[in-house]
């Protein structure tokens, strides 16, 4: 390959992936070859005691590793080596012999900022060198430099790629059949949950009295028999339309049988005379397989918005209801918001432009500021008698429970008959008979009690250490969701809230001065503090209530629990007690 293009390809690559390379210097260039293709060099931050340091991507090394020289300062602060017994093999091929590992915190610095690596596991080599070597690790995020480098080699311009998009089996028709079997096999899942076997047949008859409620793919359907949404704008304001966008071959190719197939289904229509026109952008979904989904810009409409008066369901106290159910299902409404007619009134408020059409919505847009509430309200209205009586909806997410089979069958019946009377339509790929536990708005609940998701606790509890004070400040709103199963949360939160308050002081929140506050072991109690979320039980009628209370110069605090059965022979403290919802 020339040696223009083999720089430009270079160039492509850095600026496709985002990354930043330190400048080779004279001694550099003057390496051999070889050895200079087989590094990389990146900058990076080691977090145990924050230092600038060099990481290099080798060709052989299969594991982080670092030097001697670069641990042993870190070691008066936070002793954190095990002794192994390991090879490594650098670049030049040569073995070398690793005796301690040790866990450090790594960030990335990239063109399109931070990734911070936690816990990353890192051997150490003797020596002096003052880098990180560190190909492992950047595979384990999907970077493969070498393998991207190859493949751009033949390129002159990466938005040339052709990939095709094989978009989600959402559209076409719905067939009875597919219908059927969707519902035969929540059925079968039932019965292999445990329903009672002497109420299946009554359970089959109550799912499949009504097939026309149930949608796996979108087609032309009437909105809902509800009220539309009418959004209202301050005073003054004026137009908005954003100024049409580039977009690579594959999002224009999405675009436009996007905008194709909305408009087929009358959930939108062309209107390019259109005074107000928000961008669209399609943003790419999660999976080996390219494929998008359309999120529009609305943040200058929702500014000029007079939000409604409503407000989201208490959880703590919605949740108490479902105290001694034992049956339980889950319903998702097919593309919920599109069943809902947006007021003819404001449509072209939320026009949105592709990268040569303005398309307005008929149904009520995702992402405006009215939308959920509106859509809450809606649903409450619709199922007002059976609300946290046997009946929970957070927007589109639907629970249903009951304590007995008979009443479980009696509250289907009824759901779904309100369901048709009111054109809903559910989606059979996303619902759930008789799960023995469900989880509903980031909680695990039965009928005994209720935890926090053990998955997503277990993220929160693996965080990163945040990098500036808006990124404590988000960690913080974050975790304190958490506070209700989590004893001494405050305590623990504490330290950090006082150095987020002395870091804002007068400063503007993105700047990096998170570093300097010695966050490492503060952070460290406090995620540990997170990962012990408790569950919290219903109260019981014949247990024994006790309240601890406690109170200080400092600060207060109050515990309830319960002991299910009271061992006279065992102080307070050696009860067997479990947390008060």
């Amino acid at each position: 390959m020339p040696e223009h293009d083999r720089g430009r390809s270079k160039r492509h690559f850095l600026r496709r992936h985002k990354l930043t390379i330190r400048r080779r210097t004279n001694a550099d260039q003057t390496a051999p070859v070889d050895a200079a293709a087989k590094a990389a060099e990146f900058s990076a931050i080691v977090r145990d005691k924050i230092k600038e340091l060099k990481i290099s991507k080798v060709y052989n090394a299969d594991q982080t590793v670092t030097a001697t020289a670069t641990i042993d300062p870190f070691l008066t602060f936070k002793p954190n080596t095990s002794k192994i017994a390991d090879d490594v093999e650098v670049a030049d091929g040569r073995p070398v012999k690793c005796t301690e590992q040790c866990n450090i915190d790594v960030q990335l610095l990239t063109a399109a900022g931070p990734v911070r690596l936690r816990r990353v596991a890192c051997v150490v080599v003797d020596g002096d060198a003052d880098e990180v070597l560190i190909d492992e690790t950047l595979k384990s995020l999907g970077i493969n430099v070498d393998q991207l480098l190859e493949q751009l080699a033949g390129k002159a311009d990466p938005e040339e790629d052709e990939d095709d998009i094989e978009e989600e089996d959402l559209v076409g028709t719905t067939s009875e059949n597919e219908i059927l079997e969707r519902l035969d096999l929540m059925l079968t899942d039932a019965i292999k949950e445990g329903f009672p076997p002497e109420f299946v047949q009554e359970l089959r008859e109550a799912v499949k009295t009504e097939t026309d409620i149930w949608r796996t793919k979108l087609v032309a359907y009437p909105p809902a028999k509800l009220e539309p949404l009418r959004v209202v704008f301050m005073d003054g304001s004026v137009p908005y339309r954003t100024k049409p966008r580039q977009y690579s071959a594959a999002k224009t190719k999405f675009l436009s049988e996007y905008g194709k197939q909305l408009e087929k289904f009358e959930l939108m229509f062309r209107n390019n005379q259109s005074r107000w026109a928000c961008a669209a952008i399609p943003v790419r979904d999660k999976g080996p397989v390219e494929e998008y989904r359309c999120a529009n810009d609305y943040r200058p409409m929702n500014k000029r918005t007079i939000p409604i008066a409503g407000a989201m369901p208490n959880l703590l106290v919605v949740l108490a209801k479902v105290k001694g159910a034992y049956f339980f299902a889950t319903f998702d409404l097919f593309k919920g918001f599109w069943q809902l007619l947006l007021h003819p009134d404001c449509r072209e408020f939320f026009s949105f432009i592709t990268n040569d059409t303005v398309y307005t919505p008929t149904r009520v847009p995702q992402s405006a500021t009215d939308s959920p509430i509106h859509f809450q309200n809606q649903m409450q209205e619709v199922f007002r008698d059976m609300l946290y009586e046997n009946v929970l909806i957070w927007v589109d997410d639907m629970v249903l429970f009951a304590k007995t089979a008979e009443e479980f069958i009696a509250v289907l019946r009824k759901f779904f008959s309100r369901i048709h009377e009111y054109g809903l339509k559910l989606n059979a790929k996303k619902s759930c008979l008789y799960p023995r536990k469900i989880a509903w708005c980031g909680r695990i609940i039965d009928g005994e009690g209720v935890r926090h998701d053990p998955e997503r606790v277990a993220a929160l509890s693996s965080l990163p250490l945040p990098a500036t004070a808006a990124d404590l400040q988000k960690l913080l709103c974050t975790t304190n969701w958490l506070r209700e199963s989590i004893v001494d949360f405050a305590q623990c939160a504490a330290p950090l809230q006082d150095k987020l308050k002395a870091a804002s002081a007068g400063h503007n929140r993105k700047q990096r001065y998170a570093e300097s506050l010695g966050l490492s072991w503060t952070l460290g109690d406090f995620l540990g503090c997170i990962a012990r979320s408790t569950k919290l039980v219903f109260p019981s009628e014949t247990a024994t209530i006790c309240v601890a209370t406690d109170a200080s110069d400092r600060g207060w605090s109050l515990i309830v629990s319960q002991v299910d059965t009271w061992d006279d022979s065992k102080s307070l403290t050696e009860q067997a007690h479990a947390l008060v919802l």
